[in-house]
């Protein structure tokens, strides 16, 4: 009679150390998931984005091909228009630093950065809301060679290049009768009608001015022949500048 109690114990005690193995698995799991998290965080900082604007959008296969090369890669197309184009870059993370200063060396970009929530503002800001856009190039002379960009909320950015008489970036914004003549004087223009200036062995010491508007850019290299809307246009935007002390 006493044989069923003892066995009664041993039952319970085996069912007992079985409960505590389980639980001891079960404690196990939480550990083999946190370190698989921890290499999926790994995984995720190898890269950086690089955000940059192309200087010449017709040139994207071309740049794209380079970039292969350099076993780099295109990510996203972030703006896409005939005259303006911006995409992200895929990085090594600890080679961030290099490409930014390599890639601005090149002749492809007009901008190169990390993709932050601020240079995307920027970019956005720039491909919905641009005006008319004037660059000025070198030439054989004291003549003054900078970027400007007027937006249509009134904004303006002057970059100064040579000879300005302000060098590097300045903002400032339009009074609303110029904002209003500007806007006319370039509705009266005709670019897609335009025949650009082509580079010639007697023309190349002569500064190039490109002028973009309504996602059209045309280039003038020396300012005979030109039509009257387009001669009218620019002229009001460098008095624009003349009045803001930025050019003379």
């Amino acid at each position: 009679m006493k044989i069923y109690p003892i066995l009664i114990f041993l039952i319970m005690l085996g069912c007992n150390q079985s409960k505590k193995v389980e639980v001891k698995k079960t404690e196990e799991k939480p550990s083999i998931t946190k370190e698989v998290e921890d290499v999926k965080v790994e995984n995720k900082i190898l890269y950086n984005e690089l955000l940059v604007v192309l200087k010449n959008p017709e040139d994207f296969t071309k740049i794209n091909n380079e970039l292969i090369s350099n076993d780099l890669s295109i990510e996203k197309i972030i703006a896409n228009s005939k005259t303006y184009k911006a995409v992200t870059i895929k990085v090594p993370a600890d080679k961030t630093s290099f490409w930014v200063d390599s890639l601005s060396k090149t002749d492809n970009f007009s901008t190169v950065e990390v993709n932050t929530e601020d240079a995307l503002e920027k970019v956005n800001y720039f491909s919905k809301k641009r005006l008319v856009s004037v660059l000025k190039t070198p030439c054989f002379g004291d003549y003054p060679v900078f970027e400007v960009t007027f937006f249509n909320d009134g904004n303006v950015t002057f970059f100064g290049k040579e000879y300005t008489l302000v060098e590097g970036f300045y903002k400032f914004k339009l009074k609303e009768n110029q904002y209003k003549e500007l806007s006319n004087l370039f509705e009266k223009t005709a670019f897609k009608d335009f025949e650009n200036a082509k580079d010639t062995e007697e023309l190349q010491d002569f500064s190039n001015t490109f002028i973009t508007y309504n996602d059209e850019k045309i280039k003038v290299k020396v300012w005979i022949n030109i039509p009257d809307e387009i001669a009218f246009a620019y002229d009001y935007i460098e008095g624009i500048l003349i009045d803001e002390k930025l050019i003379e």
